[in-house]
């Protein structure tokens, strides 16, 4: 690898532009690639960084509080830790008030926080975000692995020292290398060049933003019971096909769960339901969201669900206008990298040559993390952090 590597990031998520960021202060260069025309995106979500994160913000120069003086973000809500509740809303678990005020995470606005991440450029000036490039290919330069050459769907090429995976869940970095051998053939790994684990998934999360207040504590509520998943897959659910009502089973899932946190003056919630519970028309990639359409399936199917539960969860689903407002995501089957690296010079021959090449993950591309944990942003900020320190070497 060159005295100053180039390095190439995959991903314009939060622990993507952290490490951009965090390169440039270390005096790194560092390309950005995102597949999206955009940074923002088109529904926003809320973010829970536990004090860990906000210290490796506050280093990058990102302070989410608001200072006297005017120094500082203000996009940070310091919130008490979310407690367990009953779908008739009886405290589960729940932090005293002393647990609670040692134990505040911030509630943050993702789009907020990745323009304050975008905000400023790397001190030397040579980095650059490439906004419309997805990685469709990755592959070593010559014989030694001394580099990566990418190319990206709009006919562009890069070529770079390390390539690091910031695309989250499903990477394409991952998918691009993992049958990439390292050419010490006694590390040979049964997957190719990249030792990867499947990992299950089977949930579909509904989100949303509103300016509506909750007005109580954060609180996430269990739907409690067992046979909900299987009476969906017996057909027993009743509007399983049309989107429908729901019948009683869906309250018994232990897969199915609400939860609220307070988000500026609204609310950040979600809804985690058992893919095979969902509609296949409601589903990541087959709801129809088109710009001021105005639709309501999706939530008409939310309230069926969680209708008869505590308040306040059906009025913060009837404060979302249309389906136009909900992000959809789903969790299937996927491959996460069994360590976090891959090196392709790693024999003695290699060693000899100048140099070769590494692909790195961080974040939800290295260790997807489950949405309800308010960990999955924190985790991708650290990484980003470490892995600019130990570059920066």
């Amino acid at each position: 690898m060159s005295p100053t590597p180039r390095i190439a990031i995959i991903g314009g998520g939060v622990g993507g532009l952290a490490l951009h960021r965090a390169l440039g202060r270390v005096g790194l260069r560092s390309s950005l690639y995102e597949a999206r025309p955009t940074l923002a995106w088109p529904v926003d979500r809320g973010l829970g960084l536990w004090d860990d994160a906000r210290a490796s913000l506050r280093a990058l120069g990102v302070d989410l509080d608001a200072k006297d003086g005017g120094d500082g973000l203000g996009l940070g809500r310091r919130i008490a830790p979310a407690a367990y509740r009953n779908r008739a809303g009886t405290w589960l678990s729940k932090c005293s008030d002393a647990q609670a005020e040692r134990r505040r995470v911030a509630s943050v606005s993702q789009n907020a926080l990745l323009a304050a991440l975008a905000e400023e450029g790397p001190l030397d000036g040579t980095s650059r975000i490439h906004l419309g490039h997805a990685l469709v290919g990755a592959a070593p330069i010559n014989t030694y692995g001394g580099a990566w050459r990418l190319d990206f769907a709009n006919g562009a090429q890069a070529e770079v020292d390390v390539l690091v995976g910031a695309d989250g869940v499903s990477s394409h970095v991952l998918e691009a290398v993992r049958h990439v051998q390292p050419l010490d053939r006694r590390e040979s790994l049964p997957e190719g060049g990249v030792d990867v684990a499947r990992a299950e998934g089977g949930y579909t999360f509904f989100s949303a933003v509103t300016a509506t207040d909750s007005h109580c504590d954060p609180f996430e509520t269990l739907g409690g019971g067992s046979h909900g998943v299987d009476a969906a897959r017996d057909g027993q659910i009743g509007g399983s096909a049309g989107g429908g009502g729901c019948g009683t089973a869906w309250l018994g899932s232990p897969g199915v769960r609400f939860a609220s946190v307070p988000l500026g003056g609204g609310s950040f919630w979600f809804s985690s339901l058992p893919t095979a519970m969902v509609p296949p028309h409601l589903r990541a990639g087959s709801l129809s969201q088109e710009e001021g359409g105005g639709g309501r399936d999706a939530l008409d199917f939310l309230l069926s669900v969680h209708g008869g539960w505590h308040q306040p969860i059906p009025q913060l689903i009837g404060a979302v206008e249309s389906d136009d407002g909900l992000l959809v995501e789903e969790s299937t089957e996927y491959l996460i990298p069994k360590r976090p690296y891959l090196l392709l010079g790693s024999g003695e021959e290699a060693r000899r040559q100048p140099g070769c090449a590494a692909a790195v993950f961080i974040g939800d591309a290295r260790a997807p993390v489950s949405p309800n944990l308010a960990q999955g942003a924190a985790v991708a900020i650290e990484d980003a952090a470490d892995l600019a320190a130990i570059l920066g070497k």
